[in-house]
């Protein structure tokens, strides 16, 4: 794995260099969501095969856009580093980050996604200045204060309408922009605020996590039955249902509407308008399926005098992350070679040059233009040993460069003082 940092203005047009020129099937990981459809459509405006992923999409799109990849249908995949989690595709030639990484350990894992067939590949970041001050922006919201923190538990409270002491075991879905747009909260320190609460013990959230629909009947067996002779059109659906899901008068059942669909050979949209209808009239509760964010609250609602944050590991986390970012932006500066940056990151001091990286490339080509120069040097110097010569006889003596390569050599001796002439000849 060859790895390689570009430090440039214009990273989108040396995005689309690197997916022209490197054959193969690749990935791009970008910062948000937004951006992976952003870019999958940038890439496909200068025809070049790619989809987009990131795990705010519904369960079934992200599992066919990820197969549509690992079977070559899609090139190109743009995501977030939602992707790549327990997917072992092999044939991966690059990994691009368009964005610097949080950190290298993030990056490693991401970067070595690329070239497990063990054949060349390249782990390619593109950054710029601009990069480097949003990283560090997002390291100051990362740490909100104490008083922020028993803000955003506060403000939950009330998005929530619980009273203090209650909500204990209680999950709800969770709308990250709704909430702070309500409560005029930034996005990336809520969601530092969230963990720090969770890791407390005072909430759970789950991100994106898929969970069936359930219904439960809301009133008992006489009543449903009476219902069904009064409204013969329901009465098709109300029988699938008690057929099919057991227990559904005692407690919410999972149910699959696409089950219900196929048993009563309607449309899957004509279920869920049955569903909803029977749940105006009371005669169940639905809930439909979510693949919303799900926010719980572990403990009774707290007041904030009662709240307890722990500043220590707050303080803690800040060092770490801090540590975590300066390697990130050391990497992407420091003229070593990436995989020695790396390996010494994680404890390896005694690791060799890879031969392979963008450093060791550029000391190569240097070390070979430097024998290469000293080549033409030291043919100068022994065909003016035998005598003095013009400009074109001198050159047409040496054997090796392009005459320009010759000229500029005559040229570069003759500044150090190594060779003289008189205007006409050469000489030492």
């Amino acid at each position: 794995l060859s790895y390689v940092v570009f430090n440039l203005d214009d990273k989108h047009k040396k995005l689309i260099d690197v997916c022209k020129n490197v054959k193969g099937c690749g990935l791009v990981y970008v910062r948000n969501r937004r951006e992976t459809a952003e870019i999958a459509m940038f890439l496909q405006r200068n025809q070049i095969s790619a989809d987009f992923y990131h795990a705010g999409l519904e369960k079934d799109i992200r599992f066919q856009k990820q197969e549509d990849w690992k079977q070559n249908k899609t090139r190109i995949m743009v995501a977030t580093n939602a992707f790549g989690m327990g997917i072992d595709k092999p044939d991966v030639r690059f990994v691009v980050h368009l964005d610097l990484p949080e950190s290298l350990e993030a990056y490693y894992q991401e970067a070595g996604r690329a070239g497990r067939d063990e054949k060349r590949a390249f782990g390619v970041l593109l950054t710029n200045k601009g990069d480097q001050k949003v990283l560090e922006a997002k390291y100051t919201d990362s740490f909100p204060s104490v008083e922020e923190i028993k803000k955003v538990y506060h403000y939950l409270g009330n998005y929530y309408q619980l009273a203090y002491g209650a909500g204990e075991g209680l999950s709800f879905e969770f709308d990250l922009a709704d909430f702070c747009k309500r409560f005029n909260t930034g996005i990336i320190k809520t969601m530092a605020a969230l963990k720090f609460l969770e890791r407390d013990g005072y909430l759970a959230l789950s991100e994106s996590v898929f969970i069936p629909s359930r219904l439960m009947f809301t009133i008992g067996h006489e009543e449903v039955y009476r219902f069904q002779i009064e409204n013969a059109a329901f009465d098709p659906i109300i029988k699938t249902i008690q057929r099919s899901y057991g227990g559904a008068f005692d407690s919410y059942v999972k149910i699959k509407e696409s089950d219900l669909s196929n048993r009563l050979r309607v449309s899957y949209n004509d279920v869920i308008a049955y569903l909803k209808k029977l749940q105006e009239y009371e005669i169940i509760s639905y809930l439909q399926q979510t693949d919303q964010p799900q926010l719980q609250f572990v403990m009774p609602r707290m007041d904030m005098l009662h709240l307890d944050v722990d500043a220590k590991f707050i303080q803690l986390r800040k060092e770490i992350q801090s540590t975590q970012i300066e390697a990130v932006l050391a990497y992407a500066a420091n003229e070593i070679c990436r995989s020695i940056q790396l390996l010494t990151y994680f404890g390896e001091s005694k690791a060799d040059k890879c031969g392979v990286c963008d450093v060791c490339l550029a000391e190569k080509k240097h070390e070979e233009l430097a024998e290469y120069t000293d080549k033409i040097d030291f043919e100068i110097s022994m065909v003016l040993q035998s005598g003095h010569f013009d400009l074109d006889d001198l050159v047409k003596s040496i054997q090796t460069g392009t005459d320009n390569d010759k000229i500029d050599r005559i040229r570069e001796l003759l500044d150090a003082g190594k060779i003289k002439t008189d205007g006409k000849k050469y000489y030492l």
